[in-house]
């Protein structure tokens, strides 16, 4: 995957092509920040039965849709390079370095800038409290908040209706919840989410073009020989 590139299979759903009828301010994006399993059942409860790993997976992806969903309207480009670096944590977390977004202005581009905010911000916490120290709660909470954001945004697409429970179905079966810690669950990586064919993720990775990847340098200190195939 690019960084500055949208999936093709998001874009041929059209999902960027719909009105911007969705409602947006501070309160609902707060909504969504402080969700908790009673916010939504049946997705806790779908959400819980599958591995943090797969949440994670799940998350990042849900947040694809979102940006997606604005692409048409705003530049998305830091979004997308936050995407690749969490696609590369899924590999091995030491790959990533996601400090939180700037806060964006309430003013008339909110309606924008408020859920490509929120979503990339709790696709970080993710990153922060499930990934990286292994802390369950507020990883779940959030976990679900970024798929009731992706559905309060995305939710008139048709592909975007069918893709969420699917994906959860899918997940369930491959990636079931599991009593092992974070580093040690099988990763539910872009190739689960991408259709067959999509090529190699890890080959698209540069650290030169992404600053939310950590240096060849950097990696290498922590122990990793070979961080980026193929790069000098």
């Amino acid at each position: 995957m690019n960084a500055m590139n949208l999936p093709d299979h998001l874009l041929q759903t059209g999902i960027d092509q719909l009105p911007l009828d969705y409602k947006w301010d501070v309160s609902i994006g707060n909504r969504f920040q402080g969700a908790r399993s009673e916010s939504k059942p049946k997705l806790a409860e779908a959400i819980r039965a599958i591995s943090t790993k797969a949440s994670y997976g799940l998350v990042i992806a849900a947040t694809e849709w979102v940006v997606a969903r604005l692409s048409r309207h705003i530049d998305v480009s830091d979004p997308l390079q936050r995407i690749e670096a969490s696609w590369a944590a899924m590999i091995d977390a030491r790959y990533a370095n996601l400090p939180e977004p700037d806060e964006p202005d309430v003013d008339e581009r909110f309606v924008l800038t408020g859920p490509l905010w929120t979503s990339a911000t709790m696709m970080g916490d993710c990153f922060e409290y499930g990934i990286v120290p292994d802390d369950n709660i507020i990883f779940f909470d959030t976990s679900i908040g970024v798929c009731m954001l992706a559905e309060h945004v995305c939710g008139r697409s048709p592909a975007f209706k069918a893709w969420l429970p699917e994906t959860l179905r899918r997940l369930q079966q491959q990636h079931p919840d599991v009593a092992l810690p974070v580093s040690a669950q099988p990763p539910a990586g872009v190739d689960f989410f991408r259709p067959a064919g999509a090529g190699s993720f890890i080959a698209t990775l540069s650290p030169q073009r992404n600053p939310y990847l950590r240096s060849a340098a950097e990696l290498q200190a922590d122990g990793m020989a070979n961080p980026y195939p193929g790069r000098s």
